[in-house]
């Protein structure tokens, strides 16, 4: 016992740590992706502005160069290189610009940082700058791609006498931008190990009410099957109380004492059963001894018993008895339970037709009662354990359990059972079943079983 109780620690304790490093890892993912997103949106931001404040620049510094009346007096003097170079390198230098370009209407460079290209036509397209129109934009010239603005130069007349263009290379921009991603990255970092830090706690924090919703999930099945296997045990029991109830009354003293020996082997295996690991599922999965001898007495007190119990609610019960011969415990078992659900379902006023036949190839049951009836989508659930129509009475046995045993048996048996209405069109439901007899080593068989097909009702389909 105690060697197992260590096994089972280990089994509970195992998936702890798989399920609090998933646990750890979605949080940390889940940080990547909102900090990989929140700093590509950032750069992204951080080189709009970057580059809309260069524009800005460059066309104010642009625009200053071609208004000043140095660069127009120079561009019309006999020697302008001379008198605009100077002007050029200054406000180049005093502005951050790495180019600064003044030219003729003829488009020949009259300064240029580069002092080998200055007397030559410039690079790219001045002619509509010539024509009056303002250019900023990113184009390839001597030194390289450059953002730049170009703008026309006037004299006092308003005639265009040449062209004023000044740039910033692209590396620099790029430059720029490197810096702000630099200044950008501790922060990033700190926010990535701060979201660690605090996905570490939550797993930690959120791991422990895990495992405690993980234990009371576990004790949740085991009681479920214990309730499950205590159930079918509370039908089993207070059918076979009818037939020591006839026995008794009967005085057959002798009769009663073999039908208690027979039961006693399966009311230990099943106790046990249940006391063992795995609950309920272990009780259902005990084997069952043979099915014994009922004696009509126990038959006849089962009856009165139910029809005592309708007539007390204003209604009746009509038993044709077709000389079914001696029953088995199990074809009692049948029915008592499908007797005990009519006079459930007939309800106040109700009736219940009950009607035994035994024939080749088995005892035939019919039973019948006037009650709302079963929707056809139920009709095959009403045979799975726990599965009820009816709501439980403040006295009265679980439910869901009866119709499964009723299907495990005839199951067990290989017979079949039907479900349909009264055969007079009345409102209510109608069941026929058919239990074989006892086939050679059906008594060790397991009592653990799917339930039992529905077949279709002939009577009702042909209707």
């Amino acid at each position: 016992m105690v060697s197992g109780h260590r096994t089972d620690g280990r089994a509970e304790r195992s998936p702890s740590a798989p399920r609090r490093l998933t646990l750890l890892l979605v949080q940390v993912g889940i940080v990547f992706v909102c900090l990989g997103i929140t700093v590509i949106v950032a750069l992204m931001v951080q080189e709009r502005q970057i580059r809309a404040a260069t524009e800005e620049r460059v066309i104010q510094v642009a625009e200053s160069l071609s208004s000043l009346p140095a660069v127009r007096a120079g561009i019309l003097a006999p020697w302008p290189t001379g008198e605009l170079q100077p002007v050029a390198d200054l406000v180049a230098e005093a502005a951050g610009m790495d180019y600064v370009v003044i030219t003729d209407t003829a488009g020949i460079r009259l300064t240029h940082p580069n002092a080998a290209l200055v007397g030559d036509r410039v690079s790219t397209d001045h002619r509509r700058v010539l024509a009056g129109e303002h250019f900023v934009g990113v184009e390839a010239g001597t030194l390289g791609p450059t953002l730049r603005a170009k703008m026309p130069v006037y004299d006092s007349s308003g005639t265009v006498i040449g062209t004023a263009s000044v740039g910033i290379l692209e590396s620099a921009i790029a430059e720029d931008m490197r810096d702000g991603v630099a200044g950008l990255l501790p922060w990033a970092l700190g926010s990535l190990a701060v979201g660690i830090g605090a996905a570490a706690l939550v797993t930690m924090l959120l791991g422990r009410r895990l495992d405690r919703l993980a234990r009371d999930a576990r004790d949740l099945v085991v009681q479920r099957r214990v309730g499950v296997a205590l159930g079918e045990q509370s039908h089993e029991f207070t059918n076979r109380l009818h037939v020591l109830y006839g026995l008794l009354e009967d005085r057959e003293n002798d009769e009663a004492l073999d039908y208690i020996r027979t039961l006693v082997p399966v009311d230990a295996e099943v106790v046990s059963g249940a006391d063992s690991v795995g609950g309920g599922e272990a009780a259902s999965a005990a084997p069952r001894t043979a099915p014994t001898p009922v004696s009509r007495s126990g038959l006849r007190t089962l009856i009165e018993r139910q029809r005592a119990i309708l007539v007390a609610k204003g209604g009746h019960l009509e038993f044709e008895d077709a000389e079914p011969g001696s029953l088995d415990t199990e074809e009692f078992e049948v029915i008592a339970n499908l007797l005990s659900n009519a006079v459930d379902a007939a309800g106040p006023g109700g009736r219940v037709e009950l009607r035994l036949t035994r024939g080749p190839e088995g005892l035939s049951i019919r039973v019948c009662d006037s009650g709302v009836g079963i929707a056809r989508a139920d009709r095959e659930r009403i045979f799975e354990r726990g599965f009820s129509t009816k709501s439980p009475g403040e006295r009265d046995l679980p439910r869901g359990f009866g119709l499964a045993l009723v299907a495990r048996i005839i199951e067990t048996r290989a017979g079949r059972i039907t479900v349909g209405t009264p055969t007079d069109g009345s409102a209510g439901t109608r069941m026929d079943a058919l239990v074989p007899p006892l086939r050679p080593g059906d008594g060790a068989t397991n009592a653990q079983h799917p339930p039992a097909p529905v077949h279709p009702d002939p009577e009702e389909t042909a209707r």
